[in-house]
């Protein structure tokens, strides 16, 4: 164990590719270059979703921040490597209701999944520098046992036993560099390009007519059209009451 704070980090007894040292607790995944290395940056952080569920981006960072300046010299920007921007909704239309044509992607893949025989959603272009999965987050609940998540559903109205959705977006380094968003700051005043970056140039879920040739001109789902107009500019939704940075086995 390494104590920083009220963070009690477990130690792992290897490395991850060419960071030598890796501390996690509930809330950090922290990946620790050699103090002599010159090419890699000082540390490479994975923040939990549990922990991103209780507090925002900007506090995130500040508190990683804080316990970084402990262990040594920290840059004074963020830089980002990857985000997932993900939106959970209930919803009647049945998910299974349409094939793999009626994504207009310009990804190479779009799969589709079932667990014990029922559906339980979509992937398209996993692997690449963006991917999107939409998924029965409460089906996956049962065998991640993220349970927190209901707490936060609740708070926008759900109600025990209703299915749950969950579109998400994931994009790599590669991406946000493209578009310009490589810190922090600039990836959170942007997220609403991002958002629709994704859901209306690299990815479309369409009704299918199928006497015009041309993809690029069939209408959109509604259920998309709604997805698609989420507002990434309000403050988002609520946040746990409650959190322990502790990772302690049982």
């Amino acid at each position: 164990q390494y104590v920083i704070g009220d963070h009690i980090f477990e130690v792992k007894d290897k490395g991850a590719g060419l960071f030598p040292y890796v501390l996690r607790d509930n809330c950090f995944r922290i990946a620790l270059s050699r103090p002599t290395s010159v090419s890699l940056p000082m540390a490479y952080v994975q923040l939990s979703s549990y922990f991103m569920s209780a507090v925002s981006p900007s506090l995130a960072d500040r508190i990683l921040r804080e316990l970084l300046d402990q262990l040594g010299r920290v840059e004074p920007t963020t830089n980002v490597s990857r985000i997932d921007l993900y939106v959970d909704f209930i919803s009647d239309v049945n998910m299974e209701s349409w094939n793999r044509i009626a994504w207009v992607t310009r990804a190479h893949r779009v799969d589709s999944y079932a667990v014990d025989g029922k559906f339980s959603g979509w992937a398209i272009g996993l692997g690449g520098v963006v991917a999107c999965r939409l998924y029965d987050k409460t089906l996956e609940l049962e065998s991640s046992g993220k349970t927190y998540l209901q707490e936060l559903w609740a708070k926008c109205g759900w109600s025990e036993g209703q299915q749950v959705w969950r579109l998400e977006f994931e994009f790599k380094r590669e991406l946000l560099t493209q578009k310009g968003v490589s810190t922090l700051a600039e990836v959170l005043s942007h997220l609403a390009g991002i958002w629709s970056y994704a859901t209306t140039e690299w990815l479309r879920l369409t009704l299918p007519a199928y006497s015009d040739k041309t993809r690029s001109r069939w209408p959109i789902h509604p259920l998309w059209q709604a997805l698609a107009s989420v507002d990434w500019e309000a403050a988002g939704g609520p946040l746990l009451r409650r959190f322990s940075t502790s990772r302690a086995p049982d």
